[in-house]
């Protein structure tokens, strides 16, 4: 079922690892020359696109909770540049591999690049509309230019810019007195997200543990080729298919808050997005919302001068937190009876309900574990260089990608990835793997048809001893996830040696109290002791469902999706998991 390799080295000019230049396709340092330059979003579109100039009255503006710019304003999107984690791990590529960081930079802002700004590859040559991360003429300019026909490049910010200021969108019906418009489909298509979504180390071969040569370059990131490869690309399941805006950029329905609304063309209802424009049946909110809460805090704790958008920020965290608690089911089935002297076997089961791996994205940190308590006894093991166990050598379920360097193992120093070490995320539904999307080092997903399955079953022994006949034993599972560890900030402040922003990140980490795990989901069941062994001593089922906080007898279900933790070792220190 696997499939062939794609030959990505064609996609990208010789490189030598000295002096390491952005890859690829899509336009090139002075594309934007004679022609439009990129324009700021926070000054330039925020005219017609945010909540008070869409409103169909400026003086008595209504909330707009779609308003493009604004939902924007407060994403990851926008602050890719400004994200404490994100400059800090570009130093230390910079000090690993010279002006590697060019490549980084034309990811998180491709604008950058076009104008010419990605060296120094520091982002010393930034200016304010370079550090608006990814704005609105980045999505908008971005075209399928038709005399090449291998276009659109997925990954590494391929990206082909129209200089000309066209801006596109998913409307025929567009017209602007600032700027031409277009209709694209383009627009609309997770083709679109894939160009930077899907990122390859552009200097390094993917190599197998051993050494040997698997593909010219290493995988780092593989989100859209996780959805390309699952149901949702090709529609054959129960809700259709679904494209990365169905899921991050959801419509807005209309509400009952007092937002004015009007007729749409074909005679139907809808609401404004810009400045005298028409009124529209379901407008995306560009809330752009995954997993990265904490993200946004770090964002928010290292830049002051964003503080004017807390109340925003806060919306675009709810949004997260809204994506996690529907991203999984999670189900806990305990036996009928449990026998004195013995111990009794709790199942645990976790499904996948997003359109890629879980978790899926930036792989540094980003983990997603089952933790499991006992009559209010944490059974969730820790984190130690030996490896992850639970009291009894019990292995801790651990859903993560763990990249390193053949011959060497695991490690955080990016830019020199160059193996995968483990890849333990839970596939989407429909998962058809490729070599550069297989599961590594684990069988839990495995059916005897070559396939893999959308969840992960595993079962834990829960040791009786000391409890007396007719006693009832409580358990609890709980799903948790985290976007980046102590680990890996301790490694970038400590490795950093060229500026601060490995202190300024480790600032922010300890202002905010670290990155506690986030509780996606828990689940409670119960069953009865007795002395001798009398009922069947079988599972029950229960029902599955979203969202933390339900519970049930025998067994359960809720939401879930990227990864926390519970005692986490760093070797010379521990870090408890809070108990909800």
């Amino acid at each position: 079922m696997t499939k062939p390799l794609l030959v990505w080295s064609a996609l990208w000019p010789a490189v030598v690892a000295a002096q390491a230049f952005a890859p690829g396709q899509g336009s090139q340092p002075g594309a934007l020359d004679g022609g439009a330059d990129i324009q700021s979003a926070s000054l330039y579109c925020k005219n017609c696109h945010n909540n008070e100039n869409a409103s169909p009255d400026p003086d008595n503006p209504e909330p707009l909770p779609y308003a493009p710019v604004d939902t924007w304003a407060s994403t990851m999107m926008a602050n890719s540049v400004r994200d404490p984690l994100f400059r800090a791990a570009l130093s230390v590529a910079n000090q690993d591999v010279a002006d590697v960081g060019q490549w980084c930079l034309r990811c998180h802002a491709p604008q950058a690049y076009w104008r010419g700004h990605t060296l120094p590859a520091d982002g010393g040559a930034f200016d304010a509309v370079d550090n608006e991360g990814v704005t609105c003429d980045v999505c908008h300019r971005s075209h399928v230019p038709s005399q090449d026909a291998n276009a659109p490049y997925i990954g590494n910010a391929q990206i082909f810019v129209d200089a000309t200021g066209l801006k596109f969108g998913p409307y025929d019906d567009s017209s602007s007195p600032f700027h031409p418009t277009a209709k694209s489909s383009f627009t609309s298509s997770s083709a679109l997200c894939g160009q930077c979504h899907q990122v390859f180390n552009p200097i390094l071969p993917w190599r197998a543990s051993d050494g040997g040569v698997l593909a010219p370059h290493f995988p780092l990131d593989t989100t859209y080729e996780e959805w390309k490869q699952s149901a949702f690309a090709r529609g054959t399941f129960a809700d259709g298919a679904r494209s990365c805006q169905n899921c991050h950029m959801p419509a807005f329905e209309g509400s009952d808050g007092g937002i004015a609304a009007g007729p749409t063309a074909d005679g139907g209802w809808g609401y404004p997005v810009a400045k005298m424009g028409p009124y529209r049946a379901q407008p995306q909110r560009h809330t752009f919302a995954g997993g990265n809460v904490w993200g946004l805090d770090a964002v928010l704790q290292a830049n002051p001068d964003l503080q004017p958008l807390a109340a925003q920020f806060a919306e675009t965290k709810r949004w997260a937190m809204k994506n996690l608690n529907e991203a999984a089911t999670l189900a806990l089935t305990v036996p009928a009876d449990g026998y004195l002297g013995e111990a009794s076997k709790v199942t645990v089961k976790v499904t996948n309900h997003t359109g890629h791996k879980l978790p899926t994205g930036y792989a540094d940190g980003r983990r997603v574990f089952v933790q499991l308590e006992v009559d209010g006894v944490v059974l969730s093991g820790a984190f130690t260089d030996a490896g992850t166990v639970l009291p009894g050598g019990q292995p801790l379920r651990v859903y993560e990608a763990v990249h390193g360097r053949a011959g060497s193992g695991p490690g955080e120093h990016l830019a020199l990835h160059d193996t995968i070490v483990k890849d333990s995320r839970i596939p989407p539904q429909g998962f058809q793997a490729t070599l550069l999307t297989a599961p590594v080092g684990v069988d839990w997903f495995n059916v005897s048809d070559g396939g893999y399955r959308p969840y992960d079953e595993a079962s834990f022994v829960v040791p009786l001893n000391g409890k007396a006949p007719g006693s009832t034993v409580n358990v609890t599972a709980r799903l948790f996830m985290q976007t980046t560890t102590p680990e890996y900030v301790h490694f970038l402040a400590e490795e950093n040696r060229t500026d601060d922003a490995g202190q300024v990140l480790k600032g922010v980490f300890d202002a905010l109290g670290g990155a506690p795990p986030l509780l996606m989901a828990e689940r409670s069941a119960s069953f009865r002791l007795s002395d001798s062994p009398q009922g069947t001593g079988g599972g029950q089922s229960g029902q599955e469902g979203h969202g933390p906080g339900a519970c049930g007898c025998h067994a359960a279900a809720g939401g879930l999706w990227l990864f926390g933790l519970a005692l986490l070792a760093l070797g010379r220190a521990k870090w408890k998991l809070p108990r909800p």
